[in-house]
């Protein structure tokens, strides 16, 4: 994935990775979910005038922003009145202002599995999209079904459109 080389790891007691799709056929290493403090946020009752997406990518090509999520929500404009809410280049803090303010929050649909961002959504209540790739749901031994995430079944902008 263009980091250190596994190498760098050898002498690690215990090696692990916050998302199952960095696991690697014949290496030991362990997947550990995300761990993230519920116990300081609120759950956000919402009364926007206007439905509020929000998408706040961390990297615009890996989470797929440009290539699919992006056009879905173009073209469901076409058909609903809601507000595209683009979280980008602020602070933290100001991300976290702004996904408390949505309605959807859709977080990224090529990797496979929820990132931080949809954890950070959750918390408050916000209903949060992802794709959820069964290869590795399969892989730490749960299935969509228990997660608390709507899951967009395929990589394609038709399927986030009729999620």
């Amino acid at each position: 994935m263009g980091l250190w080389p596994l190498k760098t790891y050898e002498g690690a007691d215990l090696r692990t990775v916050l998302t199952p799709d960095l696991l690697i056929n014949g290496e030991k290493i362990m997947y550990t979910p995300h761990a993230f403090p519920v116990t300081k946020s609120k759950f956000q009752e919402n009364h926007n005038e206007r439905l509020i997406v929000s998408h706040a990518p961390s990297n615009n090509s890996k989470k797929g922003t440009d290539s699919l999520i992006l056009p879905a929500l173009e073209k469901l404009s076409e058909k609903y009145d809601f507000e595209i809410s683009l979280i980008t280049g602020m602070s933290h803090q100001k991300c976290l202002d702004l996904i408390k303010k949505s309605d959807i929050f859709i977080d990224q649909v090529l990797v496979g599995f929820y990132g931080n961002a949809a954890l950070e959504a959750m918390s408050y209540g916000i209903p949060t999209m992802t794709y959820l790739n069964e290869k590795y749901l399969n892989m730490i031994g749960t299935s969509n079904k228990k997660l608390p995430l709507i899951n967009i079944p395929y990589q394609t902008e038709k399927a986030i459109v009729e999620t």
